[in-house]
């Protein structure tokens, strides 16, 4: 397998991680807060890579050798925390809440759009026709996903959430592209407990009730995975292949999650659904 070819599964397999994350989370969204399970998935995202790193240097007794994150990455790692992990995941678990996982799964897609878009508007980087029919596909899709058909003119409010979440998440990979030269295994672990501490601060601001151990530790380890790994995985791809290419093969993601969700949930699609 050449390095190209490997570099796709890697994000691939970084869009599997991911896609389970969002019917995993509508099931813990019965016994928990929206906020408290934003700061727990990323909490078990910084800790599982941070024992993981632990693990790894005592079997092999060496260091990676990765370049060290530097005082002119600080500012982007901040907006990357800021965007990725704290507020496109809180608008996340609210959205799940109030949509059908699978509705919210196949929305996730917009991340892609929105990674795109921003690559393209402020960080100079190409984007060739095939990318530009694929962003209007899948506006199309979004925008027919979160028409509210129960009567009331307009889109619901779960998907607004959602969407206003990738746009989130699409800051988020572009700052990130700026530091995907550095170890991305301390990104995480950074993003992972800033992020997740920052959240939970707020969960106890706003007197949000936490769960029982179970839960915290199902919810940690959710985000170790989907969170974690999923994100080391599409680090690890985006300097190899850039934002667009990444984020198209990110883009199976939803499609994962969609599937996942029709087992657990037995979600009915409806007919835009099937558009």
């Amino acid at each position: 397998m050449n390095k190209f070819r490997q570099y796709q599964m890697i994000a691939i397999l970084s869009a599997v991680l991911f896609g389970v994350s969002a019917p995993l989370s509508k099931l813990l969204l019965r016994e928990i807060d929206p906020i408290p399970l934003a700061a727990f998935l990323y909490i078990g995202s910084g800790a599982g890579l941070w024992i993981f790193q632990r693990l790894e240097r005592l079997i092999a007794k060496r260091e990676h050798e990765e370049a060290s994150l530097s005082k002119k990455d600080i500012p982007w790692l901040i907006g990357a925390i800021l965007s990725g992990g704290v507020i496109a995941p809180i608008l996340l678990m609210f959205s799940l809440r109030i949509t059908p996982a699978s509705t919210a799964s196949l929305l996730l897609n917009f991340e892609s759009v929105a990674t795109a878009l921003i690559a393209g508007l402020f960080f100079s980087e190409y984007i060739g026709k095939r990318v530009w029919i694929s962003i209007l596909l899948i506006t199309l899709a979004s925008i027919l996903l979160s028409w509210n058909f129960t009567g009331q003119w307009g889109l619901s409010v779960g998907a607004i959430g959602i969407i206003f979440a990738c746009f989130c998440w699409g800051i988020d990979n572009n700052f990130t592209r700026n530091i995907s030269s550095k170890n991305p295994f301390s990104i995480v672990i950074i993003k992972g407990f800033s992020a997740g501490l920052f959240s939970l601060s707020l969960a106890i601001l706003f007197k949000n009730v936490l769960p029982g151990l179970k839960i915290i530790l199902l919810s940690m380890l959710l985000g170790c995975f989907s969170y974690g790994f999923s994100l080391v995985l599409f680090v690890l791809a985006l300097r190899n292949l850039g934002n667009s290419r990444t984020s198209a093969f990110f883009g199976t993601a939803p499609f994962i999650g969609a599937a996942l969700s029709f087992i657990l949930f037995k979600d009915n699609p409806n007919i835009m659904f099937i558009i």
